[in-house]
């Protein structure tokens, strides 16, 4: 796995693409154990972002999906270009320890972490694996077609039916 520094951020509230990025001064990390990024948590409620369907940051590589103002998704980035976003840099918990993904990981660097995928697939631009973690669903994405690198990291609360059990 490649190692990437963790930075502080500092932002302030403005639009970018249609998203409100939140202030915050707290290093990003996307913790596993508790479905959270920074102070965005899986099935909270945050009023504070108005009617929006998402909050995003494409300079630090994270986009927050909000239904009826609720927490549904926390998205990270990590191949800078993907969609516009640069990369995430900050560190993912899982069981209390610090790991760095990078779109140089693999399927393995993954398993080594969070064990066997409850499901996965290939269509043959994209291959995916699913991860059950405690009732949230972690969806891995690697682009495959011309050159392979892991896109992205996704959490939601696990709804994915039969398959999470």
């Amino acid at each position: 796995m490649t190692l990437i520094s963790v930075k502080s951020i500092h932002m302030k509230k403005q639009s970018n693409r249609g998203a409100t990025k939140i202030s915050t001064t707290t290093p990003l990390e996307l913790n596993l154990d508790y479905g959270l990024l920074t102070n965005f948590k899986l099935g909270e409620k945050h009023n504070e972002c108005l009617a929006e369907p998402f909050v995003q940051s494409f300079e630090y590589g994270y986009s927050i999906g909000l239904e009826n103002f609720t927490v549904s998704s926390i998205m990270v980035i990590l191949r800078a270009g993907y969609e516009g976003f640069n990369a995430f840099c900050g560190p993912v918990i899982s069981n209390g320890n610090s790991y760095y993904f990078s779109s140089s990981s693999t399927v393995s660097d993954l398993v080594d972490v969070l064990g066997k995928p409850f499901d996965t697939w290939n269509d043959g631009v994209e291959k995916c694996s699913m991860f059950n973690l405690n009732g949230i669903c972690l969806e891995a994405i690697w682009h495959i077609d011309s050159f392979e690198s892991l896109d992205y990291l996704c959490i939601e609360i696990g709804d994915r039916g039969e398959t999470m059990e």
